[in-house]
């Protein structure tokens, strides 16, 4: 089992609240609010997991530097979802060929 340090966490952690913050106009609230409450009780995996589900399943246009930040968090946190293939057909603005 692979053990990081709290620096690692606390950069996980700030980046996932940036980026829940950059798609807060694009989220349902309570979508908002819920992966808000799980990122405050540490469950990084469990924010990232919701936000790409909740873009995928409401077709939401998302800008692909927010799309690749995603892809990012996720290939940083060892998750196999593949984040520019689950939203490459939503993704606004260069990169998403």
């Amino acid at each position: 089992m692979m053990v990081y340090s709290q620096s690692y966490y606390e950069d996980i952690r700030c980046r996932l609240r940036g980026l829940i913050e950059a798609l807060a106009g694009l989220l349902p609230v309570d979508t908002f609010h819920f992966v808000s409450e799980e990122l405050d009780a540490n469950e990084l995996g469990l924010s990232l997991e919701v936000l790409v589900d909740e873009l995928e399943e409401t077709g939401t246009e998302v800008p692909w530097g927010v799309v690749s930040e995603l892809a990012a968090l996720a290939d940083d946190m060892g998750m196999s979802i593949n984040v520019r293939a689950r939203l490459r057909g939503q993704c606004i603005g260069g990169g998403a060929s």
